[in-house]
């Protein structure tokens, strides 16, 4: 009996081991290859991050790309400058002199140059409103502001042109401002059919003329100036008492022949403060 169950058990056991065995490897085998598995995902979890920073990547690429691209068209696009430029200094403008009643000038053939009393009002005008200046300066974004309330809306000083005028035209506003800088603008500010109210005209606060110049040179394109500017600048004193003073400046004028300009043909190219 004893012999019987000895030999059962041996059977059993004999029976047992190979299954035992291959549990071990196929353990083996699942670990090995759930390891395997997890790689690999994770693998493919990177390339899918890969590839969605990839998309993002491009789509911000493209987006900035583009708008950088868009962006650097529309400031560096030279027919943009052109365009601008055009509008601001509008060469193209083609003034109707006879719609306008303007003819040419007239120039004296003496050799005795005098500035009348028109130049000596509309070149004090000029140093007051804007001091040292330069033709150039008319691309400046304010100076169509300036040039309007200083030449077309001052009630102690208005060009002879439109002296008679209450309304002043887009035209003939641009026309003034042609005549006095040489320099052809188109006013932004304004529309074809808008026109300047001169009942609306102010006056400035201190008071300047021309006190003396002197003819620095001459040529067939114009000549240059040394005029005395007085101004009187007012003050209130400790007592509360107005105070007016007399300061006096010495500048440098060119002036450029301009057959059309309604400043007896001359406009001003540029003045300069002397210094001392």
């Amino acid at each position: 009996m004893k012999r019987r169950l000895l030999s059962i058990a041996l059977f059993s056991w004999i029976m047992v081991l190979p299954f035992l065995a291959g549990g071990c490897q196929k353990n083996d085998r699942v670990d090995i290859s759930s390891d395997t598995i997890r790689i690999f995902e994770d693998e493919d979890s990177d390339k899918e991050n890969n590839s969605d920073k990839e998309d993002d990547k491009d789509t911000n690429n493209t987006a900035d790309n583009s708008d950088d691209k868009d962006l650097k068209n529309s400031v560096d696009n030279p027919d943009d400058k052109d365009s601008k430029d055009t509008a601001n200094n509008s060469e193209e403008i083609d003034f109707d002199y006879e719609k306008l009643g303007v003819k040419p000038y007239s120039y004296s053939s003496s050799d005795d140059f005098e500035l009348s009393d028109e130049l000596k009002a509309t070149i004090t005008t000029m140093y007051a409103a804007v001091g040292d200046w330069k033709s150039e300066d008319v691309k400046e974004e304010d100076w169509e502001k300036r040039f309007v309330n200083s030449f077309l809306l001052n009630s102690w000083y208005e060009p002879a042109y439109v002296e008679s005028k209450t309304n002043v035209s887009k035209e003939e506003a641009e026309y003034v401002h042609y005549s006095l800088t040489g320099q052809k603008m188109n006013f932004k500010g304004m529309d074809d059919d808008d026109f300047i109210d001169r009942s609306q005209c102010s006056s400035p606060f201190n008071y300047s003329y021309m006190d003396s110049y002197t003819l620095e040179k001459a040529d067939e394109d114009g000549c240059t100036i040394n005029a005395v500017i007085i101004t009187q600048y007012k003050y209130v004193d400790d007592n509360g008492d107005l105070d007016v003073r007399d300061e006096s400046v010495e500048i440098s004028v060119v002036l450029a022949k301009n057959p059309y300009s309604c400043f007896e043909g001359y406009s001003i190219e540029s003045i300069n403060t002397c210094s001392d």
